[in-house]
């Protein structure tokens, strides 16, 4: 077992898989009813990107590893940052996905590590 971090090339590809696909609706769902109840009390609340990876159909919103890092990210009550950004700039912003679903104070540790984490296989 190595304690390296793995190098890119060794990773899987984070693109759209028919699990992650299914994955990414029932995600899509759960934080549809979530920003409802949130615009109710907060009507000018930030909106999801046109990419959000809990936006029902999009391509983050497909993809496993981005998913499994948000599940993580949302039972840890780790900030998942909005990806929309310029590619040499760091994210600077919560995503608002993340934002409708969190619930401060819950936290529960996750068994699997954050995609850019080496697996502890």
């Amino acid at each position: 077992m190595s304690s390296t971090k793995p190098s890119p090339s060794d990773k899987v590809p984070n693109r759209p898989t028919p699990e992650g696909r299914e994955l990414g609706t029932q995600l899509a769902r759960f934080c549809d009813a979530a920003d409802a109840e949130l615009r109710q009390h907060f009507p000018k609340a930030a909106e999801r990107c046109a990419s959000c990876a809990f936006r029902a159909g999009t391509v983050p919103n497909g993809c496993e590893m981005t998913l499994m890092d948000a599940l993580k990210c949302l039972n840890e009550n780790v900030p998942f940052m909005c990806h929309e950004v310029p590619h040499d700039t760091e994210p600077v912003r919560l995503c608002a996905g993340y934002a409708a679903l969190m619930t401060p104070g819950r936290a529960v540790t996750m068994p699997w590590p954050f995609s850019d984490e080496p697996s502890h296989d």
